[in-house]
């Protein structure tokens, strides 16, 4: 009888792990499942051999990707040598989408190749080129109206090794410099947790469309994270 009882427990404990694992979380919302399915994650295998994401990317066409042009240079420090510097415009990256991602810490299912054909360093923007099999996405729309002050943002990064992480949050300001910054440039300012891994992702509105890059964060606001606005987007892309 109590040989009974033990096996009639651990199946219960069995039945009722297995009802965990089957938990079936509710889907995203439009935008930013919008979001996910057209962006991309630079990825890079560091120090410790693994593939670890270190940029985001957002598709703008069916071939070309916009980021950050930090990104691009990041990489391009990480493959430089005392000897050979290595320069970002015309260097090879590679990205993963979400379908490519099997879980935390776990090797990516595929790794997809890309080049970067466009540089502008002063305004942060990078221009990258999708060759080879380029997998399915979603391509975003660059927006032609500039979000007002309190409009509603949403974007999708990888912070810290954590995949096609969504976040949101709104427009608090636009200025013309950022603290620590000697660049009288155009900054669209958030409030948004935009970590390390959130840089060259597309800040996106309401209807998902695309209105600035990440860039930077605060070191001393929480939250407050800058952003290249629209107007420089559009212009970077028209040249």
């Amino acid at each position: 009888m109590r040989n009974l009882f033990i096996f009639l427990a651990f199946t219960l404990f069995i039945v009722n792990c297995s009802s965990v694992k089957q938990v079936k979380y509710p889907e995203k919302t439009a935008v930013l499942n919008h979001a996910n399915k057209s962006t991309v994650a630079f990825v890079g295998s560091f120090n410790d051999g693994k593939t670890h994401p270190y940029c985001s990317g957002v598709w703008i066409s069916q071939n070309h990707i916009l980021t950050a042009s930090h990104c691009a240079e990041k990489f391009a420090e990480h493959l430089s040598t005392d000897d050979n510097v290595v320069k970002p415009l015309g260097m090879h990256v590679e990205y993963a989408i979400q379908e490519d991602v099997v879980g935390v810490e776990q090797e990516l299912l595929a790794r997809h190749n890309a080049v970067v054909i466009k540089l502008d360093i002063d305004n942060d923007l990078a221009l990258v080129e999708a060759v080879d099999n380029i997998p399915l996405h979603e391509i975003v729309v660059v927006a032609k109206t500039t979000p007002v002050v309190g409009s509603t943002v949403y974007a999708t990064g990888h912070p810290v090794g954590l995949y096609f992480t969504s976040t949101s949050g709104m427009v608090s300001a636009y200025r013309n410099k950022i603290p620590n910054d000697d660049r009288k440039l155009h900054y669209m300012q958030v409030v948004m947790p935009l970590w390390m891994g959130y840089s060259g992702c597309g800040i996106l509105d309401e209807k998902g469309e695309l209105v600035g890059i990440a860039e930077a964060v605060s070191k001393s606001v929480p939250l407050a994270s800058f952003c290249v606005p629209l107007d420089v987007i559009t212009s970077f892309l028209k040249v």
